[in-house]
């Protein structure tokens, strides 16, 4: 029966683990176009502000002005997407046991453990002695369930909060695109009315 629950959590974890990377790798797949709509931004730019093409209003070029907000909202969607692909320890509410490790899986809590013997006597009862005895597998079995199950909910998190900066790039990313669309076009018009 545990290692029908067992499998089961399993499951669980690698789904939720899955959901997590998935959102790693939309972040990380989006910073390849947006390297090369920040070089057609800065060439248009460029040739712009070289041939003096100007489009005033109310006593402001804006084509500088939409330059710095492209700038300005792609470097907030580049942060937000960092923020995403970096690492993330989220382990609030993480509950603390004394006798046992805090989790058998995540390395962070692993590292935390002091010493090498400390996380050996966990796994078996004198680590010193030539006949080791191991840990019964149905413990390590329950400890496996309660450490998965914990980390699937944590990993959750990790995910929710992944998909909610990565839509908030996004949003950034749609407003940078609209304003480099904004700026050649008025370039083009500024262009031929010089």
């Amino acid at each position: 029966m545990d290692d029908l629950r067992y499998k089961i959590i399993k499951q669980i974890y690698d789904e939720v683990l899955k959901a997590n990377l998935h959102q790693s790798e939309i972040a990380s797949h989006l910073l390849i176009p947006i390297a090369f709509l920040t070089a057609a931004a800065t060439f248009s730019f460029n040739f712009l502000f070289q041939e003096e093409i100007s489009v005033i209003f109310k006593g402001i070029n804006l084509i500088p002005l939409l330059f710095l907000g492209y700038i300005i909202s792609t470097s907030a969607g580049i942060l937000l997407f960092l923020k995403v692909i970096g690492p993330s320890f989220y382990t609030k509410d993480w509950p603390q046991h004394e006798e046992r490790p805090t989790s058998i899986f995540f390395f962070k809590l692993i590292g935390k453990i002091e010493t090498v013997e400390d996380w050996m006597n966990f796994f078996i009862k004198n680590p010193h002695n030539q006949n080791n005895e191991y840990i019964k597998t149905e413990d390590l079995i329950e400890k496996a369930i309660h450490d998965l199950t914990l980390e699937s909910y944590q990993l959750s998190k990790k995910a929710i909060k992944k998909v909610k900066l990565n839509s908030l790039a996004n949003i950034f990313f749609c407003t940078s695109v609209c304003l480099f669309l904004l700026m050649i076009s008025l370039g083009i018009i500024g262009y031929f009315y010089i």
